[in-house]
C-alpha cells in the first residue's frame, strides 16, 4: 500500500507544529506571565518578576511536550516505518495530534493535520477488504 497522503499530512502538520512551537517559545513566556500574574492579583499593568519567572517555566514545559510530540510525528508519518505496522503509527499520530491540541489550543492547524493523517492510517490497517455477500 502507498502511503503518500499520510506522508504529506503527517510531515506537513509535524513541520509547522514545529515553526509553531518555537514561536510559541517567544510569545507563551508573555501568555503565562500575565495569566499567573492576573491569578495572583497583581494590578493589569504590572507582572512581577516571579510570575514571569513561573510563566518561564510552565511554558518551557509546555514547549518541549510539543516538541517531543511532533519529532514522533516525523518520524511514525515517514512511508517506510509506517509500512511496518500501520496501526501502531496510525494510534500515535491520532494520539499525538489529540494530545497537542490539549497541551496548547494554539497549535490546532497541525493537531488536526496529525488527527486526520492518524484516522487515515488506522483506515488503512485492515489488511483484507470487507467483502459484500450478495445472495443469489
Amino acid at each position: 500500500m502507498k502511503y503518500t497522503t499520510e506522508f504529506i499530512l503527517g510531515l506537513v502538520g509535524s513541520i509547522l507544529g514545529l515553526l509553531f512551537s518555537v514561536i510559541w517559545l517567544f510569545l507563551g513566556i508573555e501568555f503565562w506571565g500575565g495569566f499567573v500574574s492576573g491569578v495572583l492579583g497583581e494590578p493589569d499593568d504590572f507582572v512581577s518578576d516571579s510570575a514571569y519567572g513561573l510563566g518561564f517555566l510552565i511554558n518551557i514545559v509546555q514547549v518541549f511536550l510539543l516538541l517531543a510530540i511532533y519529532i514522533v510525528g516525523i518520524i511514525f508519518s515517514v512511508p517506510s516505518i509506517m509500512a511496518k505496522n500501520v496501526k501502531r503509527s496510525g494510534i500515535l499520530l491520532l494520539t499525538g495530534g489529540i494530545v497537542a491540541l490539549v497541551i496548547n489550543i494554539a497549535s490546532v492547524i497541525p493537531s488536526v493535520l496529525l488527527i486526520v493523517a492518524g484516522s487515515l492510517c488506522n483506515g488503512k490497517s485492515r489488511k483484507d477488504p470487507i467483502e459484500t455477500v450478495v445472495e443469489q
